[in-house]
């Protein structure tokens, strides 16, 4: 054969040669871990898909909220509430936040900075429930709502009485917050729920979490949690967001890798000391799957310029695969004591060959998946395989190692392996019903079984995460009425008023299946900046409603009420959108190359209700 021939001809040199790569490959990896460290994003899990530009679009536009945006509470016992400042002032003093994370601002209280802004627009605001129910209300009730509105104690800030007497932009402006309970105290938010004052601290990690380190974050976590029970017995930490989950999940990970690594060492080690007691055996097992760890770690960083600890993790199985073929080779020559080295690879050189190539295809296969993680562990797991088989090729014969030794052990698993069944292909040749009525019984046994299960689209399933957490996640959600941001509508129009208008038809569809009775809600453009089309109709609307009670409330207060004039401001939608009182929502609008497109995010959603989300967004399209 050529390939023998030209490693018999440079045998020690192509030995010393790939001795020195894997020399270079080791000091690149170890570089490469000190500097980076592993990859534990969670974001990194999802799969690689082609999408259209609208869906492209808004996971990107919604990645930093939904991959890096980490939330702090720190719940402090409700009878504490009046040294709440000076315990959140302690917490922050002695609280250390790993330095890549940086402080962001709430948007839902970014209303509060532009409530003079929307002053201006104030007649053609008002609530989508508001819009579609006011106009079955009865003259009393209507009288009744002006009252109230007019009279009350409420925020006289928002907007003068007389211009708004049936409280409709107050209504509105009371809406866009989370929480009408979540205010500002200085660079924390303030939250009152469940019995407790929440301190709550928001931060953005780094994209793809660089810098990151998750041992770090968690020590992090758990001195938040130290500190505030030092300070106020009985207080209560609550955390949110993917890069504490993936933090979580690298910490079970390394827990994973430890216990592997203590079962090879003992188990794999035992058994290859109990099958000889030559200290050869299991020394080059130790460096194949060293030499195969190498290059495979080398081969995914390479290529992808990360490796992700969950393809580490998985890829543990490459240890058994390296065994088994230095375990070939050694029994082999165990067999053959008399043959030399070369002689033992001249023998099993070709079904090594075909061992190999047909591993690597099998792993290889795997790439198909569009999951980075998995294509990660297709190619180290195959990458490290043919490095233990040029391992095995070219330095074994420069060790000339003699047979291994046999022990009492290895000769009874000799005679009782003669006792397992053996598929023969010239057996099934001469007499094919031997293997076919068994191989059919099998085939119908699996088929049975795989129409039996029950197959889950969930990416969540990647990787383990624990019922604390993700109950811990619910609290937050439900807390602060975080809006999903992985399932979400993208409402697309040839133009940007068709855009909102769809946006308005969707959440109308909310309203008429009665959704809107439950704690769903949206986060929408429309629900800031109405189409110009719903503006009109809102400007008509309230000039009508007024006029119902405009005589009866102005017996009621004793002078005649003059018809709301506020002064206002004709905007265009694109002005709106590019200026600062957009901020909070700006990300929901997408930059797509053809037509426009928008998302609509849905907070307090609950698994039984996605059916009929998925049935309203059918109906609408």
């Amino acid at each position: 054969m050529p390939i023998r021939k030209i490693i018999l001809a440079s045998w020690q040199v192509l030995a010393v040669t790939w001795a020195l790569l894997l020399i270079l490959a080791l000091g690149f990896n170890t570089h490469y871990f000190l500097k980076n460290g592993v990859d534990f994003d969670q974001a990194h899990l999802y799969p690689v898909t082609q999408v259209d530009d609208a869906r492209t679009a808004a996971q990107k536009n919604l990645a930093p909220f939904a991959n890096y945006r980490l939330i702090f509470m720190v719940g402090l016992p409700e009878y504490t509430a009046a040294s709440y400042d000076d315990n959140v002032l302690k917490i922050r003093g002695q609280w250390k936040v790993p330095d890549v994370l940086k402080k962001v601002n709430w948007e839902g209280l970014e209303i509060n900075e532009y409530f003079s802004f929307y002053r201006l627009i104030s007649n053609r605001l008002m609530n989508l429930i508001d819009q579609h129910t006011i106009t079955n209300a009865s003259d009393d009730e209507l009288l009744a709502r002006a009252l109230e509105s007019l009279t009350g104690v409420g925020q006289a800030s928002l907007i003068p009485k007389s211009d708004d007497p049936l409280g409709f932009f107050d209504r509105w402006a009371q809406k866009r917050l989370p929480r009408s309970t979540v205010v500002s105290s200085g660079d924390t938010l303030k939250l009152y729920a469940d019995n407790r004052v929440w301190a709550i601290f928001v931060y953005e990690a780094p994209d793809n979490l660089e810098g990151l380190s998750a041992f770090e974050l968690n020590d992090s976590i758990e001195q938040l949690k130290q500190i505030s029970s030092s300070i106020v017995p009985g207080s209560v930490v609550k955390v949110h967001g993917k890069a504490y989950i993936g933090a979580a999940a690298a910490q079970t990970h390394f827990l994973e890798l430890s216990g592997i690594a203590t079962f090879i060492l003992i188990f794999l080690g035992g058994l290859i000391r109990r099958w000889s007691p030559s200290n050869r055996f299991w020394l080059l097992v130790a460096f194949s799957i060293l030499s195969s760890y190498i290059v495979g770690f080398f081969t995914v960083v390479i290529f992808f310029n990360s490796i992700s600890l969950w393809a580490i993790v998985c890829s543990s199985a490459l240890t058994g695969l390296v065994t088994m073929l230095v375990g070939y080779f050694l029994l082999t020559h165990r067999h053959y004591p008399k043959n030399s080295p070369t002689q033992i690879l001249d023998r099993i050189f070709r079904p090594l060959l075909w061992i190999v190539f047909i591993e690597c295809i099998a792993l290889l296969i795997l790439y198909i998946a569009p999951l980075p993680a998995v294509r990660q562990m297709a190619v180290f797991m195959s990458s490290g395989l043919l490095a233990s088989a040029i391992t095995l090729v070219l330095i074994f014969p420069s060790f000339n190692p003699g047979p291994i030794a046999e022990s009492d052990f290895s000769k009874k698993m000799g005679v009782f392996s003669r006792y397992f069944p053996r598929i023969s292909l010239k057996h099934w040749q001469e007499r094919p019903t031997d293997y076919s009525a068994s191989g059919l019984v099998l085939a119908i046994l699996l088929a049975a079984g795989f129409f039996q299960l029950n197959f889950s689209q969930n990416i969540e399933n990647l990787t383990y995460i624990s019922p604390e957490i993700s109950k811990e996640e619910a609290t937050v959600d439900r807390l602060l009425s975080l809006p999903n941001n992985d399932k979400f509508f993208i409402v697309t129009a040839s133009n940007a008023q068709d855009v909102l208008m769809g946006e308005e038809a969707l959440r109308l569809g909310f309203v008429r299946r009665g959704m809107n009775k439950t704690d769903m809600t949206t986060t929408c453009i429309s629900k800031w900046f109405p189409s110009y089309t719903r503006q009109k109709d809102i400007e008509h609307l309230r000039i009508e409603m007024f006029n119902r009670v405009r005589e009866p409330l102005s017996d009621v207060l004793g002078y005649p009420l003059p018809e709301p004039n506020p002064t206002q401001l004709d905007v265009r939608f694109e002005d709106w959108l590019s200026s600062p009182s957009a901020n909070s929502v700006r990300h929901l609008w997408l930059a797509v190359p053809e037509g426009y497109s928008s998302i609509v995010q849905v907070a307090g959603m609950t698994e039984q209700q996605m059916k009929n989300l998925y049935q309203l967004a059918d109906y609408l399209a």
